[in-house]
């Protein structure tokens, strides 16, 4: 049984197995906006949708697009985004050879704003120092504490969009905190949070 799948091969030559197709057909039952849609096609054809194999297409510019479930859409992104960590547009036309995705260029934002690599590799690009001061090493653990902020991240229910990281350059243990913003009263907070436990560094290093 032959279908278009976007994301295991090029896509202009790829097929979902049945395994796949039943995924999809699967999670496109479960989702209440096309099984509405489907329940009209039942009784009123419509230019926009078509069914094959069960499952439920949108036709785009003449092109037959699969009807991703909300369920699979973050999945679908985040696999076509991580072929080769593309920015949005490349991103966007690889979805949208094979699929429909509502307000795919958004949820492709959120996607790359959120993706680990993505983040690390352009603070790599940016603007380097001149010269490099050596930090002189000390063999003691917990004497030296390296500060960063990652961020800023897709906003949670707590309204955290940034992660603060402590590191012991001893031992390179790093503790994570979430945070709202990147400003000093934060960071006091959380070091305060750290000195009841472990008490005061001898020495903090942060890039600011």
């Amino acid at each position: 049984m032959a279908h278009v799948d976007a994301l295991s091969r090029p896509p202009h030559c790829m097929l979902i197995q049945n395994s796949v197709h039943l995924q999809f057909l699967k999670a496109q039952q479960a989702d209440d906006q096309i099984t509405t849609i489907n329940t009209l096609l039942e009784t009123t054809p419509h230019d926009n949708y078509i069914v094959k194999n069960k499952l439920l297409y949108q036709t785009v510019n003449g092109t037959d697009l699969l009807g991703v479930p909300d369920e699979m859409q973050a999945n679908i992104i985040k696999t076509a985004h991580e072929r080769g960590h593309f920015a949005v547009q490349r991103t966007q036309d690889l979805v949208s050879k094979d699929f429909y995705i509502p307000r795919l260029k958004e949820k492709i934002e959120k996607c790359i704003q959120n993706c680990v690599t993505c983040i690390l590799t352009n603070r790599k690009r940016g603007k380097q120092d001149d010269t490099l001061n050596p930090i002189e090493e000390n063999d003691l653990p917990l004497h030296t504490f390296h500060l960063d902020h990652l961020g800023p991240l897709a906003t949670t229910s707590k309204k955290y969009k940034h992660v603060f990281a402590e590191i012991d350059a001893f031992s390179k243990f790093t503790w994570l905190y979430p945070t709202r913003s990147t400003d000093a009263a934060e960071v006091i907070n959380r070091l305060e949070s750290q000195r009841h436990i472990f008490g005061n560094p001898a020495r903090i290093i942060t890039d600011k």
